[in-house]
């Protein structure tokens, strides 16, 4: 793991040291550096960060009017509310 957080990180100043960083960023760049490889030796056109993106609707409700309105964005991470305390 170490000798490939190295390689991937190197050149960049947010992944290229030894302090904990936020793994949905470092997932991120790790897939962008990757849709960066020549693809050309490959059958398939899809990028590594398309291999996990996904559609996200999310449904928003006007609290006077009652009026719903939907949001689609394509995205390759789920954000979820964990509650602190039960």
């Amino acid at each position: 793991p170490k000798m490939l957080k190295d390689a991937l990180g190197a050149g960049h100043p947010d992944f290229s040291g030894r302090e904990q960083q936020d793994a949905l960023e470092y997932m991120r760049y790790v897939l962008d550096k990757l849709g960066r490889i020549d693809h050309s030796a490959t059958s398939s056109n899809a990028l590594p960060g398309q291999w996990l993106a996904f559609n996200m609707e999310e449904r928003v409700e006007c609290c006077q009017s009652g009026q719903v309105k939907y949001k689609k964005a394509l995205t390759n991470a789920l954000s979820l509310n964990v509650p602190l305390d039960r």
